[in-house]
C-alpha cells in the first residue's frame, strides 16, 4: 500500500468514519497525519450540501469523532 501511495497520481475517495478506524485499532487522527506526509491534500466531500471544501484537520477531528459515530467522505489529491 506504501508503494501506491507514493506514486503522484494517485487520487483516493475514502470514508472517514473514526469508530470503524478506532475499532481496527488506527487512530483516526493518525490515518489523517499519514495521508499527508505522503503529499496528499484532503477535501471533504459534504454530500447535502454538494460540495467539496478542504479540509481543516483539527475541525473535522473534532466534527467526526468515535463517540459520535459519525461519518464523512474524503477525496485525497496530491498536491502539486
Amino acid at each position: 500500500m506504501f508503494n501506491l501511495l507514493k506514486k503522484n497520481n494517485v487520487k483516493i475517495i475514502t470514508e472517514f468514519w473514526p469508530i470503524g478506524l478506532k475499532r481496527f485499532g488506527i487512530d483516526p487522527g493518525e490515518c489523517l497525519k499519514l495521508l499527508i506526509e505522503f503529499g496528499f491534500k484532503l477535501y471533504e466531500v459534504n454530500e447535502r450540501e454538494k460540495k467539496i471544501k478542504p479540509v481543516n484537520v483539527p475541525k473535522l477531528l473534532e466534527v467526526y469523532t468515535p463517540k459520535k459515530e459519525n461519518s464523512t467522505n474524503l477525496l485525497c489529491l496530491k498536491e502539486k
